[in-house]
């Protein structure tokens, strides 16, 4: 969400999540290599989480880790929350390609160090471990469940510049998660009535108003990313390209927009801070 605010703001968001919900000291945070320490450490006690504090973002491919985190990533028992059955994407088989995705995703973070420093550095606080496991479906995903953890199953035909697009997809979903902690987005008990669902705007089907609202604030960030950074692609593969991109977004606002609509109060489905954040993206559309 960089390009839709700023990386002082994400960083802000960060430190008032350890303010809220810990007693972590704060008080010597003057310097990024600080707070990702102390909030690292946040979602140590929070997650109960092996993170290795020495390091950038860890690429795991062993298979006794990546199915301890899986297991994280899934949090526990079902969730109304989760409408597309994601618990089951995730396939515990043998991947032969293992080392080559890592190669990738490895690439793809040495590729955003070089074109943005912002991004790489939001992305080096913000997440601390990628694993690697296959799946027939998706090409990876972040939870509520388990902020900082990203799962990741990259095509080897993909292009670095791809997966980039990838990293900053799944790093702007858990600004979002961490933009929920602060400021609160929804009313869960109205926004999972199927009455209330509207239009995502990348897998183009209704689903619940947060996974909507993820949806469009991920596109609105990948749009600018193309816009300022790296340009619009021709063929893009993880996402669409770009004159389709932006179509599915404002159609996406716009079937938003018409469930409001159709309630009396729209406060009795999201917060003034979510309504920000789409206002945001509207405005933001108008000049890409």
């Amino acid at each position: 969400m960089i390009l839709q605010s700023s990386l002082n703001e994400q960083l802000n968001n960060i430190i008032y999540t350890v303010i809220k919900r810990s007693d972590l000291n704060i008080e010597n945070i003057n310097n990024t290599d600080m707070l990702k320490k102390i909030y690292h450490k946040y979602l140590y006690l929070k997650q109960n989480r092996s993170i290795d504090f020495s390091k950038n973002i860890r690429v795991i491919i062993e298979n006794e880790i990546t199915m301890k985190l899986k297991e994280q990533f899934d949090g526990l028992g079902e969730s109304d929350l989760d409408d597309l059955n994601q618990k089951n994407v995730i396939i515990p088989i043998e991947d032969h390609l293992l080392k080559e995705k890592k190669i990738k995703i490895e690439n793809a973070i040495e590729k955003l160090r070089e074109i943005s420093e912002d991004h790489y550095a939001l992305l080096n606080i913000l997440i601390t471990d990628i694993f690697i496991m296959p799946s027939n479906i998706a090409s990876g995903g972040s939870s509520s469940e388990c902020i900082g953890l990203v799962w990741a199953n990259p095509k080897i035909s993909h292009p670095t510049i791809d997966i980039v697009e990838f990293l900053i997809h799944e790093m702007t979903h858990n600004c979002m998660f961490i933009d929920e902690h602060n400021h609160l987005h929804y009313n869960y008990e109205k926004i999972l009535l199927k009455e209330n669902w509207a239009m995502s705007a990348i897998l183009k089907k209704p689903r619940p108003i947060d996974k909507v609202l993820h949806s469009i604030i991920v596109s609105t960030e990948i749009l600018l990313l193309r816009d300022k950074i790296i340009g619009h692609p021709n063929k893009p593969k993880v996402h669409p390209p770009t004159k389709l991109l932006k179509e599915q977004t404002i159609i996406s606002i716009n079937s938003l927009e018409n469930i409001f609509l159709k309630n009396e109060n729209i406060n009795n489905l999201i917060t003034s801070r979510a309504i920000d954040l789409l206002n945001n993206s509207k405005s933001i559309l108008i000049n890409i």
